[in-house]
């Protein structure tokens, strides 16, 4: 008599611990799917190429940072090592109107052209010779592809 209520008790227990475990079944498989599948992160694959574009970047110019040269010889313009030039700028900053005054004549030496030593090796095959004005102002030769530009003054 009371084994038909047992055998249903017993049945229901079954089916909810089958439907419970076809959940757990569906949900390992659902995360075994998103694991498996799922892309890289594009964040850590631009991370690692920007990194090995600046490896190479500090490997290339760390002659240049690292060591002392010249950089034109004519003009007395040196290269030095950039923690060199920090100790410079730092201890030169301390009094700022002679450290301004000391580069505005810097910049104006680095602006002139540089003293010729022998005039066929200073002057471009391409350029034009110097012309002279009609209206009687100064004669004018070609500049310095490398010098920077600026803004003319006439007198």
């Amino acid at each position: 008599m009371n084994t038909k209520p047992q055998r249903r008790r017993c049945g229901n227990v079954l089916t909810v611990l089958a439907v419970a475990g076809s959940f757990l079944v569906m949900a390992w498989l659902v995360w075994l799917m998103r694991h498996y599948t799922e892309a890289p992160s594009l964040a850590q694959a631009r991370a690692a190429e920007r990194l090995k574009i600046k490896q190479t970047f500090d490997e290339a110019n760390a002659p240049l940072i690292n060591s002392y040269d010249w950089v034109d010889k004519g003009k007395g313009i040196v290269r030095i090592p950039v923690e060199r030039a920090k100790e410079l700028v730092l201890q030169e900053w301390q009094k700022p109107i002679a450290a301004h005054a000391n580069l505005a004549a810097r910049a104006a030496k680095a602006a002139a052209p540089a003293a010729p030593t022998n005039s066929a090796a200073t002057t471009p095959t391409n350029a034009p010779a110097a012309t002279t004005p009609t209206n009687g102002s100064a004669a004018t030769t070609p500049t310095n592809a490398s010098a920077p530009a600026g803004p003319v003054k006439n007198p």
